[in-house]
Parts: C-alpha cells; sequence; structure tokens
C-alpha cells in the first residue's frame, strides 16, 4: 500500500450493465462510482437495522397488548388492521361489559 493510498482497495468483479447503473447514479448524485458504492451500501445496512427495530417494536407491542389482554380478563385478542374490525372488537367488548353490569345488578340486595 502507497503513502497516498491509506484505505484497502478491493478488485470488485460486476456486470457491465450494474456498473452502468452505478455510474449514471453516481453522475445524477454527484459523486464518485466509489462514494456511490459506499453510500449504497451503508444505506443498505442501515435499512436492515431500521427493519430490525420495527420487527421489535411491533413484537413488544402485540406482547403488551395480550398481557393488558389477560390482565382485563380477555383471553383472545387479534390485532387487526381494518377499522370494521376495530369496530367490531369495541362492539364485542361494550357487550361483555354490559353483561356483566346486568349480573352485578341481579346479585344487589
Amino acid at each position: 500500500m502507497s503513502e497516498n493510498q491509506k484505505e484497502p482497495q478491493y478488485k470488485l468483479r460486476w456486470n457491465e450493465d450494474l456498473r452502468n447503473k452505478v455510474m449514471n447514479s453516481a453522475k445524477a448524485n454527484n459523486r464518485s462510482i466509489n462514494q456511490e458504492i459506499i453510500v449504497r451500501l451503508e444505506e443498505s445496512f442501515q435499512e436492515d437495522i431500521e427493519k430490525y427495530e420495527d420487527a421489535l417494536k411491533n413484537a413488544k407491542l402485540e406482547f403488551l397488548l395480550k398481557e393488558l389482554a389477560l390482565r382485563m380478563g380477555v383471553f383472545k385478542i387479534t390485532v387487526s388492521s381494518t377499522e370494521d374490525e376495530y369496530i367490531q372488537r369495541q362492539k364485542e367488548i361494550e357487550e361483555m361489559k354490559r353483561k356483566e353490569l346486568l349480573v352485578d345488578d341481579k346479585k344487589a340486595p
């Protein structure tokens, strides 16, 4: 390695089509081909980290929802993404509450 070259080099074998894509992208972003490759690689690792973090947040949220449902006496919870299903779940919960109130009223002296 020469004095001017501080970073290690890596010989890359790639097809002409991919090289042209990288060259065009580098020109569009005002970067060298080397800079373009480095930026794209770094972004791909960041995307992997973000996907992992999102999956972890979703898993924690699902766990907390299930724990909350168990503590409330609801033994099955379904997390839905549609508004109709959400509204139906709310109606079911209200019906359960209403039935519990009726049972409590019957127990009252």
